[in-house]
């Protein structure tokens, strides 16, 4: 968490007052004058954020001002923020992960099915575990609490939507890599004999807990006895590997063992310790895991006869004690540290495997139907922290290190489940109303994010203009003619008011996504926008407009954004018209944009929205298309042309039903998706959150004479349709990052999320 080694000890002797050494180290085993600066640099890091400031301070005060002007001017860019952040920190700030709403979340569940069984299971499973009585059996199918759809449905809207999709055709693959030397443990064949048949259990154990729930382990998934470099062969074989993209997550899981091998640390088959942080990178970096739940347990055995345990300090506590802040990579990285020098295996008569890996399975096994992950781990920390020795007492046998975390989302596994849909927040915000995008509303992009993928293919999107946006609008909201009788009037009536509507509704879906653009970076000016054209006259407003950007030698857009909006009483989904409702060929539009210059190699977007003004519009015929996934026509094209549309999934006018709610649902869901995930999404990714949303529409149910019942329902509306598309580069729009006016590649952005709140801009650097 901090660069602790820029201390020499060897150079740089602290001089320690006899007070400061008893506050830090008094509980320790005393360790030799010259070892003080290691046993303490040891110590640190675990002790929360608040330490180092104090560690800082304590120098200071104690003669050691050369250390810490030493130790801030090595660090000095991480020491002021933690100077200028952490001054009302406590020390614990990271023993417990916080829930949106920034509170501290509680292990007992509210969404539980019966919270006094839920309580039960927890007061068992902090005590009496190990059973010494009844050894530990291997993992049976049917010791997994199974989850069911309502407590699966509670969870998500308990957590407002934010748990990763976990119910797919396919919970997950297990990678399994092991590098465990028993040999080295002791030459007594007794020893090795137990070294090797624990960790086997370990391994066995584990693969059939997670085989019991749901995940994929095969025989090709596992490796041992394996080099650095046929380590890093493996997995990016494995991660690499295109079926990965039907998994919802991914589990790996590194043993490794030796004499004198450090807890948190992955060895090669001769020992020697490899990069982790190269091998977790590489885990980041696996495009068919993007988004998705990555989790890695690091098993290191350390056979030394009298092992180093963990901080005293932090054991009394129990704590959960995280190493990073968190990550936005949905990386989770666990592993352990001894509390004890009698060993890795779990002490008692009929025993098998060792504590932190026997621990996961019995928590798992009784909790993964109703909690995440990261509670998990809080309840195999109070595992380790209260294990049964044969005498009948407890004792903290190990802690639970968190090397990796991400708060993006809450990770729940629902044994049992699968094949089911992805449960979302609830979209539209029936409640809230509809509202017109502003500033505020599109989230930023952040540098770091940019940092990290501007190497892979994507569009170049770096300009002060994203882009230009034209809107080319033709939807005919016919008027009523005048009525001669009572009928007629009546008829009239019911003319005007949906005359009025869609007006209304069409005037909306325009400006939301003009104003949405606008935040986005798009340049859109007064002529840009043109509505009541013939065919004709829609090629030549065109064709006029992308010409007048190719003779402007200012002109600097990364891509190009046309919205259609056309429609009449009858018309066909995902097709272009013109202001007489004739129908304009899509190739005779690609074919004008095409031509210009200015936008070869750089993405061209065309969102078409066709609105059919029927009482009851025809339902897409569903058995064209792999239910709810986005609908792909043709082939991909060499052009960086997107052409986006929508089928109708509901016998309505398009309209969002709902009081105050206005709009079409396929441009609202646009709105909603681009204006939320835009800064970390791309394109593609976007039209498949935006789908979702319109698979699963909250929906206000009708009685019979069709007024509101005050109850809801979600039902599909609309399904995305790509019209074009091009697979040659990724399109990010990073929304609120303005980059310097260079053609240098390596050009840092600059952070506005400062300008728009009125603070000053800064870069990467």
């Amino acid at each position: 968490m901090f660069l602790f080694s820029n201390i020499n000890s060897k150079k740089k002797h602290l001089k320690f007052q006899p007070v400061f050494i008893i506050n830090v180290i008094s509980q320790h085993k005393t360790p030799r004058p010259t070892g003080q600066t290691r046993e303490l640099l040891t110590i640190l890091p675990r002790r929360g954020m608040k330490a180092y400031k104090s560690f800082i301070s304590a120098l200071k005060k104690t003669g050691n001002g050369e250390v810490a002007d030493h130790l801030i001017a090595k660090d000095g860019s991480k020491r002021n923020e933690v100077h200028s952040d952490t001054s009302g920190i406590q020390d614990n700030v990271f023993s417990k992960p916080k829930d949106t709403n920034g509170d501290t979340q509680e292990t007992t569940k509210q969404y539980a099915e019966n919270p006094e069984k839920s309580k039960k299971l927890e007061s068992e499973n902090i005590q009496g575990w190990p059973d010494l009585l009844n050894g530990l059996p291997s993992v049976k199918k049917r010791d997994i609490v199974k989850c069911t759809e309502d407590l699966r449905t509670q969870i998500c809207k308990s957590k407002n939507g934010k748990v990763y999709h976990m119910t797919g055709k396919k919970k997950g693959k297990v990678l399994t890599i092991s590098n465990v030397q028993c040999s080295d443990q002791s030459k007594e064949a007794k020893a090795v004999n137990k070294c090797g048949s624990c960790v086997d259990f370990d391994k066995t154990s584990l693969s059939q807990l997670f085989t019991y729930m749901q995940y994929e382990t095969k025989q090709s998934y596992t490796k041992r006895d394996v080099s650095e470099e046929d380590m890093k062969t493996f997995l990016a074989t494995q991660l690499e590997n295109e079926d990965n993209s039907t998994f919802d997550s991914l589990v790996i899981v590194f043993y490794s063992g030796g004499m004198e091998f450090k807890p948190d640390c992955i060895y090669d088959t001769n020992g020697r310790e490899i990069d982790k942080d190269g091998i977790l990178e590489m885990i980041r970096q696996s495009k068919y895991f993007k988004d998705k739940p990555k989790i890695v347990i690091i098993r290191t055995y350390d056979f030394k006869e009298e092992t180093e345990t963990g901080d005293v300090l932090d054991a009394v506590s129990h704590e959960l004690h995280f190493y990073k802040r968190p990550n936005k990579d949905d990386l989770f990285v666990v592993s352990s540290q001894p509390r004890t020098k009698n060993g890795p295996w779990i002490i008692g008569d009929r025993m098998n495997g060792s504590y932190f890996i026997q621990a996961i399975i019995h928590v798992f096994k009784k909790m993964a139907h109703e909690k995440s992950f990261m509670e998990m781990m809080f309840e195999v920390n109070n595992c380790l922290a209260n294990a049964s020795m044969p005498d009948k007492r407890t004792q903290a046998v190990a802690e639970v290190m968190v090397l990796e975390h991400s708060d993006e989302k809450e990770l729940f596994f629902y044994p049992g489940l699968k094949g089911l849909d992805m449960i979302v927040p609830e979209w539209p915000d029936l409640t809230a109303g509809a509202s017109t995008v502003q500033k505020k509303d599109v989230i930023i992009s952040e540098w770091d994010f940019y940092t990290k993928i501007k190497n892979e293919e994507i569009y170049s999107m770096r300009s002060a203009n994203r882009g230009k946006f034209i809107l080319i609008s033709n939807v005919q909201c016919i008027p009523c003619l005048d009525s001669q009788n009572e009928q007629d009037k009546r008829e009239a009536e019911r003319c005007e008011e949906r005359y009025s509507e869609c007006i209304r509704n069409s005037d909306f879906d325009k400006s939301n996504m003009s104003q949405l653009l606008k935040y986005m970076g798009y340049d859109l000016k007064a002529d840009d926008q043109v509505e009541n054209l013939t065919k004709e006259e829609i090629k030549k407003f065109l064709k006029t407009k992308l010409m007048d950007i190719d003779n402007d030698a200012f002109s600097q857009y990364d891509s190009l954004a046309l919205l259609f909006l056309s429609g009449e009483i009858k018309c066909e989904a995902a097709k272009i018209y013109d202001k007489e409702g004739v129908f304009i060929p899509r190739n005779e539009i690609l074919d004008i944009v095409k031509e210009c210059n200015h936008f070869k190699g750089k993405p061209k977007v065309i969102f078409v929205q066709t609105y059919s003004f029927q009482g009851k519009t025809e339902p897409f015929d569903q058995t064209d298309s792999t239910a709810n996934d986005i609908i792909k026509k043709g082939v991909p094209n060499t052009d960086d042309i997107f052409m986006v549309s929508s089928y109708p999934r509901i016998e309505q006018d398009p309209w969002i039903i709902g009081e105050n709610m206005i709009g079409s649902y396929f441009i609202q869901a646009l709105v909603h998706v681009f204006k939320n995930f835009a800064y970390k999404k791309s394109f593609m990714e976007l039209l498949k959150e935006a789908n979702i949303c319109l698979n699963q529409t909250l929906i206000p149910k009708l009685t019979v004479d069709g007024k509101n019942s005050g109850t809801v329902e979600r039902k599909p509306v609309a399904q995305i349709v790509l019209l074009e598309y091009s697979e040659e580069k990724e399109l990010y729009f990073f929304p609120g990052l303005e980059f310097e006016a260079t053609v240098d590649k390596d050009v840092e952005p600059v952070n506005l999320s400062n300008s728009m709140s009125g603070q000053p801009v800064t870069t990467a650097s």
